[in-house]
């Protein structure tokens, strides 16, 4: 009885690492791009800011806020125009 109990536990063990496994690669794919998707995220409000400051006839706060939205946003963070 305890055999059959022990076979029956390693063959659910088995069924469900290879069901944890089956989707192992995209997790790992996902979690070493993501930082790249925050850095391109940044770089690209950085390069909104100084556009719009280039635009700009003075510079202000408000010619530099809507870049500055893309870098946090990309970090998850609120943006400037979003509630408390």
């Amino acid at each position: 009885m305890v055999d059959g109990a022990r076979r029956a536990m390693r063959a659910t063990y088995q069924r469900e690492m290879d069901h944890l496994e089956r989707h192992l690669a995209f997790l790992a794919s996902t979690g070493s791009v993501s930082p790249y998707v925050g850095l391109f995220g940044t770089v690209w409000g950085i390069m909104s800011a100084f556009h719009n400051l280039g635009n700009a006839q003075q510079a202000t706060l408000a010619a530099v806020a809507p870049g500055r939205r893309g870098l946090t946003w990309s970090r998850g963070e609120p943006g400037p125009d979003s509630g408390p």
